[in-house]
């Protein structure tokens, strides 16, 4: 039977488990591995973060995690993976880099470019919007102007980046469509900062015969009063049923 009894353990030493808890894992310290000049022989370049850089081959473009910022590891990545300059000179190295150098600036520069188009599309639509003219003239007569006097004063090269320029039908109503929202939404924040505003409401039908809400507001910015009105299109015109025919 007494196989089958579980003896209780002395207080003695559960009492110094408590005492003594065990031990506790130590963690690894992580280190950050820098770049050295001399691993260019390597193929290799450094690239993100300055306090943790990340490797990068000027061959392939591949980029590796910092702990493989050791020799070896740089090493065994040109011998596996290009084979064939092994024994390239640190010279063929250094016009790879700057070459890479040279597309990341063009890709820079083609970026900003990009930008400014958006925000020329952004300016142009603001303008057909203030004159209330159709968005087909973006397209059809402003742009083409654009490019005639541009050419004429300063040469083909400066009328073709016009091109870059999004001036369609569609993309021009989508400016004003985001304007219109962004304006909206500061309006909505002034109104809620200003805590005090008066509202005017009425309805109205256009040319076409479609029932138009127009609201009239006017709040404190500044120490001035500014008024700002808005139009929305009712999707239906509700009627008593004993005035209708």
């Amino acid at each position: 039977m007494e196989r089958f009894l579980v003896r209780s353990k002395p207080a003695t030493t559960r009492a110094e488990t408590a005492d003594n808890p065990p031990p506790k894992e130590k963690r690894k310290k992580t280190v950050s591995r820098q770049y050295h000049d001399s691993y260019l022989s390597y193929c290799f370049i450094w690239t993100g973060d300055v306090n943790n850089p990340q490797p990068e081959c000027v061959v392939c473009r591949e980029k590796l995690a910092n702990a493989n910022m050791v020799p070896s590891k740089l090493k065994r990545h040109l011998e596996t993976k290009h084979p064939a300059h092994v024994h390239s000179n640190l010279d063929y190295f250094r016009r790879a880099r700057d070459l890479n150098q040279r597309q990341q600036g063009r890709l820079l520069d083609s970026v900003k470019v990009s930008d400014k188009a958006m925000e020329a599309s952004y300016m142009l639509a603001e303008l057909i919007a203030k004159q209330k003219k159709p968005h087909t003239i973006a397209e059809t007569l402003i742009l083409p102007a654009c490019k005639i006097l541009t050419g004429v004063m300063l040469g083909p090269d400066a009328a073709n980046e016009l091109s870059k320029v999004p001036s369609s039908d569609n993309t021009i109503k989508r400016r004003i469509d985001d304007m219109s929202e962004d304006i909206e939404q500061h309006l909505a924040e002034k109104l809620q900062a200003s805590g005090r505003f008066s509202l005017q409401i009425d309805e109205s039908t256009d040319i076409s015969g479609a029932a138009q809400l127009l609201a009239n507001v006017r709040y404190v910015d500044a120490d001035s009063k500014r008024p700002f009105s808005s139009a929305k299109k009712l999707k239906a015109i509700l009627r008593d049923k004993k005035y209708s025919g």
